[in-house]
């Protein structure tokens, strides 16, 4: 009789070149003309199919960002893709468009965006495959391992491609780029994955809030935790950014109070729950431990140091997770599984600062910053050196 051992770790541009090369003939005897052979290599022109995967859907009026994103990859003149589809809620879904609707100027794909919340402790919001995890590092890396992903040649994506994934401060969580970049074959095809190290947000710039005025946003984050069981109120949540960011010069009663903005040079801010889930398995009933009272409880945690090492991977106090312990069973063919799952919950708040090139914000067009499209301060990519 055995046991299992199932760990969920949970938590929101195209680049073109041309070469000539140039051979030239042996060199004839002295006397006699040198004559040159230049072979031209024609530059191609064609230009690739972008496309952008909207893989969410809104559930809160305060935070409308799937939908804002949606609006601006259709409409925005500089941005927009030719194709946007909002239908898919995992990455299997993408792979398993671009395998089968390759680009139709017989191209690979050129940029393709991912659109999903996420955060820069563990994972995206967007599932691994319908029904499955959560996107993290580790779940990625299984499912490949599993062959859930279908292989893309270079007919589909190559060196040229860009996956760029738009979530809050993904770019800081290297180990999801690299896996990510695995689910889409880097080794094989060598396209490369993307994203921000800063948050990422769409805002509209009118009043009437027209989808054609809808910007993309980049922003400093600040962040503070709390117990899911002891929320704060808003000066003692100030109180934390102030103690947490002693340095920072920033009003942070005005960002905690503001939970959407007028117009985009505001700081506000949103709240979100980061949890992962623990779970043992056992084909024995008996075999599964006790954990009825806080002693055996705290005593399951010291006998199991991995569960602590989860948690610390989110960068988030011990003290500040609701820890909850769940017995459950399952079957699965013929046998017949005991479970003991254990479910931890970390609330954050987090403040968003937007980066402007205008720094009167009084002015009716509030320009974006943009950054340069690989700046190390701002952008990270994936790094595949070994599978």
């Amino acid at each position: 009789m055995g046991k299992y051992r199932i760990v969920w770790l949970f938590c929101c541009a195209v680049f073109l070149f041309s070469c000539n090369k140039k051979r030239e003939a042996a060199l004839p005897p002295a006397e006699e003309d040198v004559i040159t052979e230049t072979e031209i290599v024609v530059e191609d022109t064609v230009s690739r199919t972008s496309i952008t995967f909207i893989l969410g859907e809104d559930h809160s009026p305060y935070n409308q960002y799937y939908a804002l994103a949606n609006h601006y990859y259709r409409l925005n003149p500089e941005d927009k893709t030719e194709i946007v589809i909002d239908s898919f809620v995992s990455i299997k879904e993408v792979c398993d468009y671009l395998k089968t609707h390759p680009a139709k100027n017989d191209r690979p794909y050129g940029l393709i965006n991912l659109v999903s919340h996420g955060n820069e402790f563990l994972d995206l919001r967007t599932l691994v495959y319908p029904y499955g995890p959560r996107a993290s590092s580790k779940t990625i890396l299984k499912a490949a391992a599993d062959s859930v992903f279908q292989p893309l040649d270079t007919t589909i994506l190559d060196q040229k491609s860009l996956i760029y994934l738009h979530g809050c401060a993904v770019g800081n969580n290297q180990e999801l780029l690299n896996s990510l970049a695995i689910a889409f074959n880097s080794k094989e095809n060598g396209v490369r994955v993307k994203a921000s190290r800063l948050f990422e947000y769409y805002s509209y710039l009118s009043k009437n809030k027209n989808p054609q005025s809808i910007r993309h946003y980049f922003a400093r984050t600040w962040y503070a935790f709390y117990h899911p069981d002891s929320i704060p109120d808003e000066q003692g949540f100030a109180d934390r950014f102030a103690d947490r960011y002693p340095k920072d010069r920033v009003n942070w009663m005005e960002g905690v109070q503001r939970r959407f903005q007028p117009n985009p040079s505001e700081i506000y801010h949103f709240s979100f729950i980061v949890p992962a889930v623990w779970e043992d398995l056992y084909e024995d009933e008996s075999l599964v431990p006790s954990v009825n009272s806080h002693r055996k409880r705290k005593e399951w945690m010291d006998n199991n140091p991995g569960f602590s090492e989860m948690l610390d991977q989110t960068n988030i106090p011990f003290n500040f997770f609701q820890i909850m312990f769940y017995k459950h069973g399952y079957k699965q063919k013929s046998i017949v599984y005991h479970g003991l799952r254990v479910k931890a919950r970390a609330g954050v708040m987090c403040l968003i600062q937007p980066l402007l090139a205008e720094e009167d914000s009084l002015k009716a067009e509030l320009v974006a910053y943009q950054p340069g499209d690989e700046d190390p301060d701002y952008f990270r990519f994936s790094e595949i050196t070994e599978f």
